[in-house]
């Protein structure tokens, strides 16, 4: 006799009785899925008559890793649900790691709940109402398939986790996370930005007024902003929800390789292979500053977490900190025997990491420049680089195709990323610290890139 494995995935629906007609959408379109056993949907239509309801739906949500809610104004106006489902399924996700995914059915204050915190497959600007029959199926679509393909709620590796995205027509030049976590941005040689679902991995905007490559992509601090920099040797800044274009910087006369937010949104750096960095308004493009103590192309600019200064680093193998609006330099960093290409602030703003050809990252002191730690890469230059939120670990990537973790305290690998197959050109984490996105070449004639959210 044969014995069927256990499902992979336990998953607890919970949705309002008015919005059942959504509810048979989804077990619909989970059916093949709970067939081959891979999954076991459960929602409150499963109670049997006679049982303790209340008692079956904790249960339920206590076996879940995988929660589904169905959002609409009726789910937030139902007291049942705020009062009896909200805390335990919060809970899960907080205590169990139990993954929840938000579907929004109609408009409503979704954005003023603490559900706000958590990943939705459609975008809130796009609710399932204001779509056709068609996009309404390939949502459903989208969540069978994430789910079929999602791993057990404690995977045993980052790679079981792993979701590649293919939306770009050729290489991609950078990404970066929405403030929220909800959403990617990524800019490439197609001249493109998208905006994506890091979940589902759904496109949810192109944006495409830029006429060269898009060099680098930034999320405004409020996340309704996007600025992307590009060979263009402009600037362009658009809603990102919406893609309307808002403003166009042209105050460089070269390639614009990194952009920043400063940390309030009032302004953007701006930083260039005419080796310049510039600060100007957000609002107005009016410029506040060139800072020209380069002497070759900025790489990358970053801006201190509490405003006041900003570190670039250069082809002229140096890192520079100096007053975001008087322009007085405060230190030169020469650790670097070649191109600087990665510069982050540690999230406590005490340190600095720089990156570059000479296949090290270097960790120092933001006020003194006193190298703190040096970590070496095993086999080729650093190009992307990305400190955690919580500033105890460090993500590099280069010409070797990994993605090394380590720890900035002891400089041991954590783990070594082996997924891609290129260059590495882009790494940045997830707000919250729980996911990195990476970006590599595919080679000249590639017709797609890959990102890899794990």
């Amino acid at each position: 006799m044969t014995t069927s494995s256990p499902p992979n995935n336990n998953i607890f629906i919970s949705y309002s009785h008015r919005d059942t007609k959504y509810l048979e959408r989804l077990i619909a379109h989970l059916a093949p899925s709970v067939r081959k056993r891979q999954v076991n949907s459960w929602s409150d239509i499963d109670i049997k008559p006679g049982s303790n309801w209340h008692e079956e739906i904790r249960r339920a949500i206590d076996n879940a890793n995988v929660i589904i809610l169905l959002v609409s104004a009726d789910y937030l106006a139902s007291e049942f649900i705020v009062e009896n489902e909200l805390p335990p399924l919060v809970a899960a996700a907080q205590k169990r790691k139990a993954l929840i995914l938000l579907v929004i059915l109609s408009p409503c204050a979704f954005g003023l709940t603490e559900l706000a915190q958590f990943q939705s497959i459609n975008s809130p600007s796009k609710p399932l109402t204001s779509l056709s029959k068609s996009q309404r199926e390939s949502v459903w679509a989208s969540v069978a398939s994430f789910i079929e393909g999602a791993a057990p709620s404690q995977p045993s590796s980052p790679m079981e986790n792993t979701l590649i995205y293919r939306g770009h027509m050729r290489e991609v030049r950078s990404v970066a996370w929405s403030p929220d976590g909800q959403y990617l941005a990524s800019g490439g040689v197609d001249q493109m930005v998208q905006v994506w679902n890091p979940i589902s991995g759904s496109q949810l905007l192109t944006y495409h007024e830029h006429s060269r490559e898009v060099r680098s992509v930034a999320w405004s601090p409020n996340g309704q902003y996007l600025a992307s920099g590009s060979a263009d040797q402009t600037v362009r800044i658009f809603d990102a929800l919406s893609g309307t274009s808002l403003l166009t910087y042209k105050g460089h006369r070269l390639t614009v390789r990194s952009v920043v937010w400063s940390p309030n949104g009032h302004y953007l750096a701006s930083g260039s292979d005419d080796g310049t960095v510039q600060v100007w308004e957000a609002v107005s493009g009016k410029s506040r500053l060139t800072y020209d103590g380069h002497s070759d192309w900025i790489y990358s600019v970053a801006w201190s977490p509490d405003g006041r200064y900003i570190a670039s680093g250069s082809i002229d193998q140096t890192v520079q900190v100096w007053d975001a609006f008087e322009g007085k330099k405060r230190i030169t960093y020469l650790g670097h025997p070649g191109t600087v290409r990665s510069v982050a602030w540690s999230p406590d703003g005490h340190n600095i990491a720089s990156g570059g050809d000479d296949q090290t990252v270097q960790v120092w002191d933001a006020f003194t420049g006193k190298q703190l730690r040096t970590y070496a890469s095993r086999d080729d230059e650093i190009i992307g680089m990305a400190w955690s939120p919580d500033g105890q670990h460090i993500a590099c990537g280069g010409n070797d195709s990994t993605v090394r973790v380590w720890e900035v305290a002891t400089g041991e690998d954590i783990f070594v990323y082996r997924g891609h197959s290129n260059r590495v050109n882009t790494i940045m984490w997830s707000p919250d610290g729980t996911r990195i996105a990476s970006v590599t070449l595919l080679g000249n004639f590639s017709a797609f890139w890959r990102s890899f959210v794990w």
